[in-house]
């Protein structure tokens, strides 16, 4: 199901390249399928377009959790 949403997302940025929150469900995607890479990277374009507003926080708070997770803190 979530490749099928994928390519939805990735019309819609090829439709509308300024459609940011599509970038934001992206890395939503990423992080259901265990790809963090993908996910960092993608919450970080978000970021780039988008740095206000409660999407971005929320990305900033994934950000951060998969930081502390990479620390080895607990």
């Amino acid at each position: 199901m979530d490749d099928r949403a994928s390519k939805q997302f990735e019309l819609a940025l090829e439709l509308n390249p300024s459609f940011y929150i599509a970038v934001f469900n992206l890395a939503q995607l990423a992080l259901i399928r265990g790809d963090n890479d993908a996910a960092t990277r993608l919450f970080d374009q978000f970021l780039e377009h988008q740095p206000v507003g409660y999407w971005a926080e929320t990305a900033r708070q994934h950000l951060e959790a998969d930081a502390d997770a990479g620390s080895g803190s607990f």
